[in-house]
């Protein structure tokens, strides 16, 4: 009986068409991968922070953040504020395992060369670097024991509550104060740095939920557009055609991830 065979050319031929293939389609697949990563220490990293927050008003018995020790101890109103700092990650460390923190998100990414915004087509946008972003003065840096790191503004009770309370409820959102900010480097120093990759801006309301910046909720109490809808929302993600800021464009894409189930698509 003649046995029949792949002839040396032949095999060779065929490994450098798997090569090919391989090289092709590796990159893609390992972008994928560090996307669906980012956005599963999102979830864990929200779920924690928001936990703390509500878990602390449970333990304290009061109403809101605004009326914690975390909030009144830590009302920073600049970088300069030590003891305040200081209150605010032990209060916080209460409640939330972390490893340390920092008097800012400056200090923290002066270190490893910055904290960047999208540009229009989802990559990171070289030609801006968040040094100054938001007003850096008031931010908090936590950094947890798992690498992240996890920036905190608080903010004062706004005297027309009632007012946005009411309003809020008319546009149909549950989101009725803006307590603070919490934007979560799901890595921390490691790259891209870049905000919709892996940072990630929430605001927190009163009762310590986090909700995404650009997404509905959000939207409807500021009377701004969201991320998949309005062409001049600052928050927007990566349409070109959203965002009259630059310096924040990517931030909206937190709203994405979530209401895509977690995913990072774009």
């Amino acid at each position: 009986m003649k046995k029949q065979g792949f002839t040396l050319a032949e095999a060779l031929i065929t490994m450098g068409i798997i090569g090919i293939v391989a090289a092709l389609t590796a990159p893609p697949l390992i972008t994928s991968n560090k996307n669906q990563a980012y956005a599963s220490k999102l979830t864990v990293l929200a779920s924690n922070i928001e936990n703390a927050f509500t878990t602390t008003i449970v333990q304290e018995n009061v109403g809101s953040l605004y009326e914690t020790t975390l909030w009144q101890d830590g009302a920073i109103n600049s970088n300069t504020d030590d003891d305040k700092i200081a209150a605010f990650a032990g209060n916080l460390g209460k409640n939330l395992i972390i490893s340390g923190y920092e008097k800012s998100e400056s200090d923290f990414y002066n270190k490893v060369g910055g904290f960047y915004p999208m540009n229009n087509n989802g990559s990171k946008n070289t030609g801006k670097l968040l040094t100054t972003f938001d007003s850096t003065n008031g931010y908090i840096t936590i950094l947890t024991k798992n690498g992240g790191a996890i920036f905190i503004k608080t903010n004062t009770e706004p005297s027309d509550f009632d007012t946005l309370k009411s309003d809020a409820i008319k546009n149909g959102s549950s989101y009725y104060t803006h307590a603070g900010d919490v934007i979560i480097d799901v890595n921390g120093i490691g790259s891209p740095n870049t905000l919709g990759r892996d940072i990630f801006w929430f605001q927190v309301s009163e009762n310590g939920i986090l909700y995404p910046a650009g997404g509905k909720d959000v939207a409807r109490m500021e009377k701004a557009g969201t991320w998949d809808s309005e062409t001049s929302n600052k928050f927007s993600c990566t349409n070109s055609d959203k965002g009259t800021s630059e310096d924040v464009r990517g931030a909206g894409c937190t709203a994405r991830v979530i209401q895509e189930g977690y995913k990072i698509s774009y």
